[in-house]
């Protein structure tokens, strides 16, 4: 998973004693997060950079025009995300119980073991253990979206993406001109994209399943 650059600096006898951080996924998170912020905070303080919106409704965006992306300070998750987690530890335990019968009864599987047929199973064959569609088991992630003019536009919470309290700090910090506001419009922009990528990113690193 190294750059080939760096493994070509390092001397031999040195890869094995690289160690992988058991905080890793907590470390990415967080410097994505800085990232976003920081790109953010540029927008955040100036006026006239976002468009306060009532809500990420169609009726409340419709008449802003070169509407791209749309940012809402408040968390987006309802009840049904708050079960995901009891369904997913559902979903572990049914898998674990298919491949146990699958590694120690699959001969009760395996059409072959019946009385009547009288040939044997191919060396490639392997008794059909049932497990749970791979849809269910790993359903599409969920992306928030919006219709804008006829036509898609994100929608991230900023709550959720950055957590509680940088939300907080970003939204309603002193440097803030929107602090009175609960959703804001970002406009299709050169300057834009490049935190628009970012948003995109990190949505993309803790989307879960929907509900």
């Amino acid at each position: 998973m190294m750059f080939p650059r760096m493994l070509d600096k390092m001397r031999p006898g040195e890869l094995e004693k690289v160690v992988w951080r058991a905080d890793m996924p907590q470390l990415i998170l967080a410097l994505m997060r800085k990232r976003v912020v920081d790109r953010l905070s540029w927008n955040f303080s100036f006026r006239g950079r976002l468009i306060p919106v009532a809500s990420p409704r169609i009726e409340d965006i419709e008449a802003v025009d070169d509407v791209s992306t749309v940012l809402i300070f408040d968390s987006l998750r309802t009840r049904a995300d708050d079960c995901q987690a009891r369904c997913e530890a559902i979903t572990t335990e049914l898998e674990k119980w298919a491949s146990y019968f699958g590694l120690y009864f699959s001969s009760r599987f395996d059409p072959h073991s019946s009385p009547d047929v009288t040939h044997k199973a191919p060396y490639w064959y392997t008794p059909l253990v049932p497990h749970m569609q791979p849809r269910l088991q790993f359903p599409y992630l969920e992306f928030k979206t919006t219709t804008w003019r006829r036509r898609k536009v994100a929608v991230y919470s900023l709550t959720d993406l950055l957590g509680p309290e940088m939300a907080s700090m970003l939204t309603k910090g002193p440097k803030s001109k929107y602090a009175d506001q609960r959703c804001v419009v970002m406009k299709r922009a050169r300057h834009n994209a490049s935190v628009e990528l970012l948003l995109m990113q990190l949505q993309a690193y803790i989307a879960k399943p929907g509900p």
